[in-house]
């Protein structure tokens, strides 16, 4: 759980990073030229490690119902298993 919550923290914060690689480029005042080969290498890594920290928490999550016990464990298994069924649906 601590790789899943490390993994998660890291993938969040380069999410950001890149995301705002792609607002500075926007912005109206940037020194960059507003251009699309600009703007794939930051969206595509920004959005992967976005999901991949959404998915990283939420497996996160769903393990530490097993810390407990069994029936606690399973509850928070199907509640991943449900959320990450409802993100995937939502994307």
């Amino acid at each position: 759980m601590i790789v899943g919550g490390s993994l998660a923290a890291i993938s969040f914060i380069v999410a950001v990073l890149g995301m705002n690689k792609i607002l500075i480029i926007l912005a109206p005042d940037s020194p960059y030229e507003s251009s699309k080969e600009l703007l794939t290498y930051p969206r595509l890594v920004g959005g992967l490690s976005f999901y991949i920290g959404i998915y990283a928490l939420i497996a996160v999550i769903s393990l530490t119902g097993w810390l407990r016990s069994k029936p606690i464990g399973l509850i928070t298994t199907l509640f991943g298993i449900v959320s990450g069924l409802l993100i995937f649906t939502l994307t």
